[in-house]
């Protein structure tokens, strides 16, 4: 329920039940932004800011991939990146094999999808 469909449904109810703020400038998101965030589809909670989250259950990483660290906004799932010494898209994968000297991203993901 966005914004705008909250307000309305106060509105409505007010109707219906007869229930009176006069005087009172009432906003709903002024009191609980979170609720009215929920119908931009962004992380309820996102501590960097880079639209991912580690927090699940509300909105968090189900369907957009976990942050691996949501205190840095230059790591998230998917994130493309030549940095080898560190996973900046949070698969798990970093570092250079001794053996060959071929980065183990490139070595295990290249022509994967």
């Amino acid at each position: 329920m966005n914004k705008n469909e909250f307000e309305q449904h106060l509105i409505e109810a007010k109707k219906k039940y007869g229930t009176s703020f006069k005087g009172l400038n009432f906003n709903a998101c002024d009191w609980f932004p979170d609720l009215c965030r929920i119908g931009d589809h962004k992380p309820v909670f996102d501590d960097d800011g880079d639209l991912f989250s580690n927090y699940g259950p509300l909105r968090g990483h189900h369907w957009r991939g976990q942050d691996c660290d949501d205190t840095n906004n230059s790591i998230f799932p998917g994130r493309h990146d030549l940095d080898i010494a560190n996973d900046n898209n949070c698969n798990g994968i970093y570092g250079v094999n001794p053996a060959t000297n071929i980065p183990y991203e490139k070595e295990w993901c290249d022509g994967t999808g």
